[in-house]
């Protein structure tokens, strides 16, 4: 799809919503960059994790979907994500401190392509899978990719059909 660009169909509503994204975008960079010459990268990376936090726990309450982790299997991960989150949002504070907000936002437009550790298998929707529909994982993001499908072992990652 990617390569050799077949199966791709244009909508106006999704090249609407992809330039809505990336104005939005750099909106909040501009506005993050006037905001940390009076804060730090990890202090500025705290509140937005912390306001994104809020606001998701104020949704899933909303929305009585709200439910408290019971037990390590749970907590564990909850833990992570924030952990990551903040980092990853460290990460770009301090990337806008030195590059500014221009340079900033160029760099982190290739953010989709590193989270993709499966660039090979995402090219085929499918998988490789003949009449299959693609996986749940890779529909939510580059992490919960094929190694993550319950159709396969933990691990292996088969090329994309040629045929």
């Amino acid at each position: 799809m990617v390569v050799t660009g077949q199966g791709i169909q244009i909508d106006g509503f999704g090249v609407l919503f992809a330039f809505s994204a990336a104005a939005t975008f750099s909106l909040y960079l501009i506005g993050a960059d006037a905001v940390l010459k009076e804060t730090s990268s990890p202090a500025g990376a705290m509140w937005v994790s912390g306001s994104a936090a809020a606001g998701l726990a104020l949704y899933a309450l909303l929305s009585g979907s709200a439910h408290v982790p019971g037990g390590t299997h749970q907590w564990v991960p909850v833990l992570a994500t924030g952990m990551f989150t903040a980092g990853a949002f460290g990460c770009l504070f301090a990337g806008l401190r030195r590059l500014g907000a221009v340079r900033t936002s160029i760099v982190s437009a290739t953010e989709p392509l590193a989270a993709r550790r499966d660039l090979p298998a995402s090219i085929d929707p499918t998988g490789g899978r003949r009449g299959g529909s693609a996986d749940p994982g890779r529909r939510r993001g580059g992490l919960a990719g094929p190694a993550a499908s319950p159709d396969r072992g933990a691990g292996s990652v088969s090329p994309p059909s040629s045929g």
